[in-house]
């Protein structure tokens, strides 16, 4: 138990079936994931973006047990896609989104409705941003 590395728990040839084991790519993290963590983190994450303090079971004493995420830093920017994006790339993805991200992150800022709340524009950045591939590589 005094590994190096993580990755010695892994096959270092592991290859998930598919485009990657045709291409001789290699992921060895895949091994742990499935379907069925693929499509529970994102649910898992979206969640706890749209909770909503007041709706969640209070203790009769004590602080609340539920992280309520606070969004006061990123509402100045909600109105502005791109300097919201710029904002997110910096805490999310340490300055490393690819450009393809920012684009598709930023065309889907500009199509959210003009009546949109503000907090509907951040969560909604933050969402795109958290389950992009780059919001899921740690840096």
């Amino acid at each position: 138990m005094m590994s190096a590395t993580v990755f010695n728990f892994f096959s270092p040839s592991y290859s998930p079936p598919g485009a990657m084991a045709a291409a001789g790519l290699v992921a060895p993290e895949l091994e742990l994931t499935d379907s069925n963590y693929a499509i529970q983190m994102p649910t898992f994450l979206a969640r706890a973006l749209y909770r909503i303090g007041a709706e969640l079971p209070q203790p009769s004493t004590g602080p609340s047990p539920c992280i309520v995420p606070d969004y006061l830093a990123f509402l100045p920017n909600a109105r502005h896609p791109t300097a919201l994006v710029d904002q997110l790339d910096l805490l999310f993805c340490a300055n490393q989104m690819t450009t393809g991200t920012r684009t598709l992150v930023i065309n889907a800022l500009n199509e959210h409705p003009a009546a949109s709340t503000d907090l509907e524009r951040v969560q909604s950045a933050i969402q795109f941003v958290v389950t992009s591939p780059d919001g899921a590589f740690q840096r």
